[in-house]
């Protein structure tokens, strides 16, 4: 009986969990892979002179990043809910995350003027996502 009783609740309460835990998981998981990137790519994002198609290879990534990054936010049931107890970023944060990240795929690597500008967005970008 109590066996019936504990596969019952599991076979209930687990497409619940996956609902909330999933999509909060995938978050971090583009949290980390933004880290990663930010840090692996830091040499062709902030330098100047590297060949194009180097430079687009990143670029796309980042731009990649920044559409994922709000698409799979918005896709958390009860955003606003964990934002509030701060176990995500609030919405505001998320958006201009997204919108330095589209700016740093813009301008990695291609402008040798604009080096104080790209390493702004870099750490903008650290700071709204808390990746520090």
């Amino acid at each position: 009986m109590i066996n019936t009783i504990f596969n019952l609740i599991i076979k209930i309460s687990s497409p619940l969990i996956n609902f909330f835990y999933s999509p909060v998981k995938e978050y971090s998981t583009l949290k980390n892979k933004i880290k990663f990137d930010l840090k692996y790519y830091s040499n062709i994002i902030l330098n100047y002179g590297f060949d194009n198609e180097t430079i687009n290879k990143v670029t796309d990534i980042f731009r990649k990043h920044a559409v994922n990054l709000e698409l799979i936010y918005m896709n958390i049931p009860s955003r606003k809910l964990l934002s509030k107890y701060r176990m995500i970023e609030q919405h505001s944060n998320v958006i201009e995350a997204s919108t330095n990240l589209m700016g740093l795929s813009n301008s990695a690597g291609r402008d040798k003027d604009g080096f104080y500008r790209v390493e702004e967005r870099v750490e903008k970008i650290k700071s709204l996502l808390n990746l520090n």
